[in-house]
């Protein structure tokens, strides 16, 4: 199995996502075009609308950066 493009460090712990998205008013989720991280995004939107907790979803070019200025408590980049 391919390893190419993946990256080296590892990703945050479900835990630790869950943790900053309870404790935000807001949450901007940020996906880049490709299915894993539409299908990751997907899964959290729902989780975050059955608790809630209001949020954006958007979905950036695999080259783009997801920083935008917004009125977010936390920003979680998938892909």
């Amino acid at each position: 199995m391919s390893t190419a493009d993946r990256p080296t460090e590892s990703a945050s712990a479900a835990s630790d996502i869950a943790a900053v998205c309870r404790d935000a008013e807001f949450v901007r989720l940020v996906a880049t075009a490709d299915g894993d991280a539409l299908a990751a995004t997907g899964v959290l939107a729902r989780a975050l609308a059955a608790t809630d907790r209001p949020f954006q979803a958007s979905v950036v070019a695999p080259t783009a950066t997801a920083e935008r200025a917004t009125e977010a408590d936390a920003t979680i980049t998938l892909g």
